[in-house]
């Protein structure tokens, strides 16, 4: 990797916004030679166990046309089974979060979005990464480990930095940021 002229990159990835999408699928629609149950299923998995992701997707097929975001929220809340409810972070925030990831194609571009960013640091230059969630902060994980593995980056927060309780008192929409940092050789 050829060095750049930055003595500094920030990349927040995915944020969290409690964004909302609502979308509508013709009765035969296919997506990859799937019916539609799986491929609205296959946007959930990402942030549900595989039973839990086809309830949501079959209860949201049944239901068609959904007409808002409240309407949404509230079929993936009553296909959620009672003991998942109780997470920390609600069921239709994280249908939301999966459909933006999807949608937005976040987990494919982030890798080349980092490689990129490395690429132009300057030597002692840092990188730091705000992720929003556990598939993005993996992303983030797995290339500076590959990069300080490579001598190209030091990696400064071996574990990913979280706000604190205070923090996230005063601004709950934190609660799920990770922070990563790594400077280069």
């Amino acid at each position: 990797m050829a060095c750049g002229e930055l003595d500094g990159v920030v990349v927040q990835d995915g944020l969290d916004r409690g964004e909302a999408a609502v979308f509508e699928c013709a009765e035969d629609a296919h997506q990859n030679g799937m019916g539609l149950c799986s491929a609205v299923a296959a946007i959930f998995v990402a942030v549900f166990s595989h039973d839990t992701a086809g309830r949501i997707a079959r209860a949201i097929v049944r239901r068609r046309p959904i007409s808002s975001t409240a309407q949404l929220a509230e079929t993936v809340r009553g296909a959620v089974p009672g003991g998942a409810r109780h997470g920390r972070i609600d069921a239709a925030t994280r249908t939301f979060q999966a459909i933006r990831i999807a949608v937005n194609g976040e987990l494919d571009a982030l890798p080349l979005g980092l490689e990129q960013a490395i690429r132009r640091l300057a030597p002692g230059g840092r990188i730091v990464v705000l992720a929003y969630h556990s598939l993005e902060d993996r992303i983030v994980k797995v290339m500076f480990r590959d990069q300080a593995k490579a001598g190209v980056l030091e990696i400064l927060t071996p574990k990913p930095l979280r706000p604190s309780e205070e923090e996230t008192a005063l601004n709950p929409r934190s609660r799920s940021a990770r922070l990563r940092a790594a400077r280069r050789l």
